[in-house]
C-alpha cells in the first residue's frame, strides 16, 4: 500500500524486504503493519457442547485429536508433507488422531484433489483422513480442531495461522514468510523447516501425545493472537503510520 506522503505499508518483514530490494523503496519509508483477523474467532472456544455438535454435523470423530489443514488443495499447501509426517509417527500417536483437510480444488478436472487422494492412499491413511469442501462455517471447524498445521512450501503472511491461533488451536507451520512474526517458537506454536517431514512429524507427535503441552501452546497462541493480530490492532497501527507520515 502506497500513499501520497510517500510511505509504504508492508504486511510482514518479508514483504518489507521485497519492497526495498525489488521495488527499490527507501528502507525508512517502508513500515510494517501486520495483518489481523476478527477477534470473533475466539468466541465460544470453551463451549464443549458446541464443539461436539460441530464434530457431529461434519461427521468428525468425537474421540480423536483432530489435526486440520485449512487451505485450497494444491501442492504448494503441502498436504502431502502432512500426510507423510503423520504416517511416520508412532502407531500409538496415529491411533489417537485424525486429519481434516478443509478446502476446495480450483484446478481443472479436479486434478489436485486426485493428487491429494493418491497421497492419502500411498501413505495408507484412508481411515485417518476426512476431506471437507470449503465452508462458510470455517470458524466452527477451527474451534472443533485441536491442532492446526500449515505445511506450505510458499506463503506470504497466511491468515489461516492467525485464525487458528485465535480459535485456540495448537499451531504448527513451516518457516515460510511470516512464520516468526506469527509464532514464538515453542511457546505459542512450532515452526519447522520447509519440507522437513521428519521435524514436522516430531513436533506433531509431541503435541498429539502430550495433552497438557498441546493445550498450553494453544492457550499461549490464542493470547498472542488477541494481543497482536486483531482487526482493531491492525487498524490502530495503520492509523499510526498515516499520522506519522502526515505530520512529516
Amino acid at each position: 500500500l502506497i500513499n501520497e506522503a510517500g510511505g509504504v505499508i508492508a504486511i510482514s518483514e518479508a514483504t518489507r524486504n521485497w519492497a526495498i530490494d525489488v521495488c527499490k523503496h527507501n528502507p525508512k519509508d517502508v513500515h510494517i503493519v501486520l495483518h489481523g483477523v476478527s477477534s470473533a474467532f475466539a468466541d465460544g472456544t470453551d463451549n464443549m457442547e458446541h464443539i461436539s455438535k460441530v464434530r457431529s454435523e461434519f461427521r468428525l470423530p468425537q474421540d480423536k485429536i483432530l489435526i486440520g489443514l485449512v487451505g485450497s488443495i494444491e501442492k504448494r499447501k503441502g498436504h502431502d508433507l502432512l500426510l507423510k509426517a503423520f504416517a511416520s509417527m508412532d502407531r500409538n500417536a496415529k491411533e489417537k488422531a485424525h486429519i481434516i483437510f478443509v478446502g476446495s480444488d480450483k484446478s481443472k478436472n479436479q486434478k489436485n484433489k486426485e493428487w491429494m487422494l493418491k497421497e492419502v492412499s500411498n501413505n495408507g491413511l484412508e481411515d485417518y483422513v476426512t476431506h471437507i469442501q470449503y465452508t462458510t462455517s470455517v470458524k466452527d471447524i477451527y474451534q472443533a480442531l485441536d491442532i492446526s498445521i500449515l505445511p506450505s512450501r510458499q506463503e506470504g503472511f497466511p491468515l489461516v495461522v492467525i485464525e487458528a491461533m485465535m480459535a485456540n488451536c495448537c499451531v504448527i507451520r513451516s518457516n515460510t514468510e511470516g512464520a516468526y512474526e506469527q509464532i514464538e517458537q515453542g511457546v505459542s506454536g512450532y515452526v519447522f523447516e520447509n519440507e522437513n517431514v521428519k521435524q514436522l512429524s516430531c513436533y506433531l507427535e509431541e503435541v498429539v501425545m502430550n495433552d497438557e503441552r498441546r493445550q498450553q501452546i494453544a492457550k499461549a497462541g490464542q493470547e498472542r493472537a488477541l494481543r497482536l493480530f486483531t482487526n482493531d490492532v491492525m487498524a490502530k497501527n495503520t492509523y499510526n503510520v498515516y499520522e506519522k507520515l502526515l505530520n512529516k
